[in-house]
């Protein structure tokens, strides 16, 4: 516990002088920022929801991560559309805002897109998500997903899925990095705050590597 918080007050009292400099520290910069890999074909593209608004809506963030999946089905990329994301906002969950939204904007549903079942009780992180996933995508067979998520948070989220799922090949895709003011989640205002609240969940995960590696 005492390393964890050292860790922590390292990398708030380094990270804002460390970051910007790209070329300098290229290997720190890959733990927030990773460019798009996608292929020409894939199994799945699997969206994790990242925050509501207080009417259980998908806040910017969550309904640019939904549009990017949506478009990379649209543009024939993959077969199948995964939506992950728990933490319900006035009794709907990350994952049924993406799913209304894609029925409503893009006339997606059901079978060309698969719910990821959460718990709606309890806060559902990335590693829960991962493992939830990682069923889905082992009961269909899959060979390959491309993941999108929040931009600040995929290289952290990628890790995550293949260290958990390792028997999966998994491809980055960035949505647009947008914040919204209006979210339930105050880290998701402004893109400084989500920075902080990134690098104390890289943190958390060095404590839980060794676990991580034993799934």
């Amino acid at each position: 516990m005492i390393r964890f918080w050292i860790r922590i007050t390292l990398n708030l009292l380094l990270f804002p002088v460390l970051y910007p400099r790209k070329k300098a520290y290229p290997a720190l910069r890959e733990h927030f920022s990773i460019d798009d890999d996608v292929p020409a074909r894939a199994d799945f593209v699997v969206a994790l929801g990242c925050s509501l608004r207080a009417d259980g809506s998908a806040s910017s963030p969550t309904r640019a991560i939904a549009e990017r999946a949506a478009r990379l089905f649209k543009e024939g990329k993959v077969s199948k559309v995964i939506l992950s994301g728990g933490n319900p906002v006035n009794g709907v969950s990350e994952g049924e805002a993406m799913r209304r939204l894609l029925e409503r904007e893009f006339s997606l549903a059901a079978p060309d897109v698969v719910m990821d079942v959460l718990p709606d009780s309890l806060y559902v992180g990335t590693l829960d998500q991962a493992r939830s996933v990682g069923e889905i995508l082992k009961k269909h067979g899959a060979k390959n997903a491309i993941l999108v998520v929040q931009p600040q948070q995929l290289p952290r989220a990628l890790w995550v899925f293949r260290s958990i799922v390792p028997s999966i090949r998994f491809y980055p895709a960035n949505p647009a990095e947008d914040y919204d003011p209006l979210s339930t989640q105050v880290r998701m205002h402004s893109r400084w705050r989500f920075r902080l609240w990134n690098m104390v969940a890289w943190a958390g995960l060095w404590r839980t590597t060794d676990d991580i590696k034993k799934q």
